[in-house]
């Protein structure tokens, strides 16, 4: 029996919802579009746009149809904690204040800065929609909790310090 989208994130730790539809083509681009670093943690990963399983597999994903870094609005980013190449092994060692940093196709750097970091469940939907400020540019990661389990989810969320 063939496994439906659907079911392919719920088993693979990753929410369903995005602002484009898990069908739409532009979900299985995997076109790599920025690079992000986590200084603190020593994280350096290519970003790839796209929340098809097939990209997740490949390292740090962008929600095709969230905001892009430095836009208004929230930049959703997921990852794999365990499993695969496990990008966000170490994302719990983020602290507050930390710089989180992309870097586009012509070089220019957008930073931001944490500011929360909480657990939530993985039917919270809350953490992938746009800032209740419509002004706002935030950032929001999210990867399985605890390391080795799919039962709840890290988070954490930055905000835009510079363009």
């Amino acid at each position: 029996m063939r496994k439906t989208i659907l079911s392919i994130l719920f088993s693979m730790c990753v929410t369903t919802y995005a602002q484009l539809p898990s069908t739409d083509p532009l979900q299985k681009s995997g076109e790599i579009f920025v690079k992000l670093s986590i200084p603190f943690i020593k994280l350096k990963q290519t970003v790839r746009e796209g929340i098809d399983i097939s990209i997740i597999d490949l390292g740090v994903v962008h929600w095709a149809g969230t905001s892009l870094p430095g836009e208004k609005g929230n930049v959703v980013l997921a990852g794999h904690r365990s499993t695969k190449t496990a990008p966000f092994y170490k994302i719990e060692g983020v602290r507050i204040g930390d710089q989180i940093l992309f870097t586009n196709k012509n070089k220019v750097v957008t930073e931001y800065k944490v500011y929360e970091m909480f657990v939530v469940d993985p039917t919270n939907m809350d953490i992938i929609y746009p800032p209740s400020n419509p002004n706002d540019s935030i950032l929001t990661i999210f990867t399985c909790h605890p390391i080795g389990s799919k039962s709840k989810r890290f988070v954490v969320r930055a905000r835009l310090s510079s363009p």
